[in-house]
């Protein structure tokens, strides 16, 4: 799920990239490097590596807050964010629940 600095949240397709879910991550997010923000053992926040404010990046309040939320205080979230289920070492769509819960805490 794409989460865009305006707050607009949306459905991503990572597995058809022909660079592989890291390419296409990079594709998205549209940066050089991705750093992942692991909020839970199935849950992974994806961001700009350089996502720190550099003048070039907006503030991402909406995933500011769903990081916060999983205790991710120290730094807010710049630029365009990923976010992904984890299903071991791979890499997964998140659940409809998981969705749905993560976007209401981006609203409370």
């Amino acid at each position: 799920m794409r989460i865009d600095v305006d707050g607009t949240a949306g459905e991503v397709e990572l597995g058809a990239a022909s660079n592989g879910v890291d390419g296409a991550l990079r594709d998205v997010i549209k940066c050089d490097a991705v750093r992942p923000l692991f909020l839970a053992p199935e849950i992974v926040l994806w961001l700009n590596e350089d996502a720190i404010p550099t003048g070039g990046l907006a503030l991402n309040q909406r995933a500011t807050a769903i990081a916060a939320s999983h205790g991710f205080t120290a730094s807010p979230c710049f630029g365009v964010a990923v976010l992904t289920g984890l299903d071991g070492d791979d890499v997964v769509s998140l659940t409809d629940e998981q969705k749905s819960s993560l976007l209401e805490i981006a609203h409370t």
